[in-house]
This record gives C-alpha cells, sequence and structure tokens, in this order.
C-alpha cells in the first residue's frame, strides 16, 4: 500500500482532493498540510509512488561504506533515486529476429536518476547541491544520463516534478501525475 502525502500552504481545494482520491485508488492516503511547502522526503514518497505505478522499478541510491566488510556501496554524489523501465525486446536491425529467447535481440529501457530537494524555504542548508552532487551529475550528463534535479530541472515541489516528467515524454499513465497538479486558480 501506498501513502501519498500532499503538502501545500493551506487547505487542500475540492478539486485537489477529488484529484487524489482518483490517484490513490487502492492504496493509503495521509493528507499532510505542512507550513512552507513540502520537505524533500514527502516530494520523494508521492512521486516514487507515482512512477512505480506508471511501470518504472524505483531503487534508492546510498553512499555507504561497510566498516567490517571493507565494502563500499554506491558512489558519493550520486542521486536519491534510479528508476528502469523495461522496454519491448526488438529484434536487431543487422542481425534480423530473434531466434532464442534473446538471441539476437535488442534490449531496451529508459533510465532516469532524480534527485529530490525541498524548496528553499525548507532547506537547512545554504548550499543547494554538495561538491559531490554536482561533480556526479556532471559526470553522469557527460556520459548521456538523464539526470532530473529539483530546483534546477524543475520547481522544488510535488506539483513541479509531475509536472517535468508529464512534459518529458516517457510518461506512460498521465492520470497518476494530473492528479498532483492543482487546477489552475485553486491554490
Amino acid at each position: 500500500m501506498a501513502t501519498f502525502t500532499v503538502c501545500g500552504p493551506g487547505p487542500l481545494s475540492a478539486a485537489t482532493r477529488r484529484a487524489l482520491e482518483k490517484l490513490a485508488v487502492g492504496a493509503t492516503r495521509e493528507i499532510v498540510i505542512r507550513k512552507g511547502g513540502p520537505v524533500e522526503a514527502d516530494i520523494e514518497t508521492t512521486i516514487v509512488d507515482a512512477m512505480v505505478k506508471d511501470g518504472w522499478r524505483a531503487f534508492k541510491m546510498q553512499y555507504s561504506f561497510d566498516q567490517v566488510k571493507k565494502l563500499t556501496l554506491g558512489e558519493p554524489g550520486m542521486c536519491d533515486h534510479l528508476f528502469v523501465r523495461y522496454g519491448l525486446i526488438k529484434p536487431h536491425p543487422v542481425r534480423g529476429a530473434a531466434d532464442s529467447f534473446w538471441g539476437n535481440a535488442l534490449a531496451v529501457a529508459d533510465i532516469l536518476w532524480w534527485e529530490y530537494k525541498a524548496s528553499k524555504k525548507r532547506r537547512k542548508r545554504r548550499e543547494f547541491l554538495s561538491v559531490n552532487q554536482t561533480l556526479w551529475i556532471q559526470a553522469e550528463k557527460r556520459k548521456g544520463a538523464l539526470v532530473w534535479v529539483a530546483g534546477i530541472d524543475h520547481e522544488a515541489t510535488i506539483a513541479g516534478a509531475a509536472q517535468h516528467y508529464l512534459e518529458s515524454g516517457l510518461c506512460r499513465r498521465r492520470e497518476l501525475f494530473l492528479a498532483m497538479i492543482p487546477p489552475k486558480g485553486s491554490e
């Protein structure tokens, strides 16, 4: 069961509440109104739940070091989430149709890194991205990765993230993300 947290400066409009009820079919809903806008965890939880419903696999990424095993996991500065969505297996254009399960096929996947940030009003530190985050994001973008950062690529709100995703062309279930964007004039 997913929990959807909606944050904003005031009470929800009737239209926004109806949209949330459509979004959360089969899910538990927790509606929390916070002064100053959403915190990073609110944005992250809401968007990740919707992305999973849209067909993505979501991986929470965190750099850590195990003292006992002397094992490092992840990379310093990596994004909060990695999203992977597998596409259809297509025949290789040169080798022809697949003659076995994987045979001569091309594997297709959408991959998206997403760094969540709270709005400026909610941030505890002055800097937006740490030096490690900035270097990691620049390196991944140079390699051709799709990396989104809240507050840079889109507004650091649930509605801003949903709008950006809708405009990206990656969205398969538009109704999930349209429900996160309040109707004009209801804010």
